[in-house]
């Protein structure tokens, strides 16, 4: 039992002596061969023809290709940057397993991992929806710390809310789908993968002035004013950029009315408005493009009228999905009040409440 809280005691520091010795090393061939490669321009230019003026200046250059005389092995990879004189002025050199960094032969850091991975920052691991950082989420979308219906507050640049939803102001967004659509065929990815929506509406908007829904969704204002890849009025703009960097581009189809000789309409976008066939699921024959989508998780298990009643500034209001009624050149689907199916001229003004998809494909 002794010896074994010896060893207890003694390992860590035997390990952390050996990491020590080996970082010193590191540090000490890096700088050997700073030395060499000084020593070697130091003859370069002495035996100049134009002598030390005439040495050519060295920007940088790959270890790979400089030729020096050296005793021993060179590090394994790194980048030198040689100024005029023949002074190596940066260095980063990997050297049995560690990255060593100089600048003007001061030592500025000694990393674990050639590929600059630290021996102290381990990944981050996912805790939970809303307390994480968009990155970790983003990385562990498959994760078991995060469920179908999770919140998290999000800011809209320019935009707050008056909703008594516990986040000052801000919006708040869930979970609505971690299901994969691996062998469904289905041509939107809408609800596919790990898919936040807006838990409320964030603005009133007509879908079209003119009270007409030809050319669908992405011929759409509100397509243009909000979701288009250069809308005047981006959501995506608005949204903090540690979320931004992580959301992927969608394929998002979206069904036609009446007008002859149309086709379902697909757009690549950041975020989009839901479909009736993703909130209800009924595979409704006056949605064409129900059967390129499928119901997403959370409304698949609170499939009722409640769990899809949505607040505008503390009151219930109607919100609308993407696609036009299908045989209609006028209608648009949407959400009443009450959470039940609904359809509404263009012109009308509801809210609108987006989803968008973050992870991979």
């Amino acid at each position: 039992v002794i010896l074994a809280i010896i060893a207890l005691i003694a390992t860590p520091i035997v390990l952390n002596m050996i990491n020590s010795a080996r970082k010193s090393a590191a540090k000490s061939s890096a700088l050997g061969y700073i030395d060499a490669i000084e020593y070697n321009n130091g003859f370069a230019m002495l035996g100049s023809d134009a002598g030390v003026s005439g040495y050519t200046k060295v920007e940088s250059g790959d270890i790979a290709n400089i030729n020096i005389k050296l005793k021993g092995k060179k590090p394994e990879s790194g980048t030198v940057t040689i100024d005029s004189s023949g002074k190596v002025t940066e260095a980063t050199l990997c050297v049995n397993g560690y990255k060593v960094k100089y600048e003007n032969r001061d030592v500025t850091s000694v990393t674990k991992g050639c590929d600059g991975s630290s021996e102290t920052t381990p990944a981050a691991q996912p805790v939970s929806f809303k307390d994480d950082d968009w990155s970790v989420i983003a990385a562990n979308t498959t994760s078991d710390k995060y469920n179908v219906g999770d919140t998290k507050c999000v800011a809209l640049d320019g935009l707050t809310t008056t909703n008594d939803n516990g986040c000052n102001g801000n919006f708040k967004v869930r979970i609505a789908n971690k299901t994969a659509c691996t062998g469904l065929n289905l041509e939107s990815q809408t609800a596919c993968g790990f898919v936040v929506e807006f838990v409320d509406v964030i603005a009133r908007r007509k879908m079209n002035s003119s009270g007409k829904y030809v050319g669908g969704y992405p011929a759409s204002a509100l397509y243009q004013e909000y979701f288009a890849e250069n809308a005047i009025n981006s959501l995506y703009a608005k949204l903090p950029s540690d979320l931004q960097n992580e959301i992927i581009a969608t394929t998002v189809v979206s069904g036609h009315g009446d007008t002859t000789g149309e086709t379902n309409f697909t757009s690549t976008d950041k975020l989009y408005l839901l479909s009736r066939q993703e909130i209800i699921g009924d595979n409704s024959s006056s949605d064409t493009a129900a059967s390129a989508t499928r119901i997403l998780d959370y409304y698949n298990t609170n499939n009722n009228n409640a769990s899809r009643v949505k607040q505008y500034n503390g009151s219930n209001n109607s919100w609308w999905l993407r696609s036009a009624r299908s045989g209609n050149s006028i209608d648009v689907s949407s959400v009443d009040m009450n959470g039940s199916n609904g359809y509404y001229d263009a012109d009308s003004t509801l809210g609108v409440s987006p989803a968008f998809r973050i992870g991979t494909n």
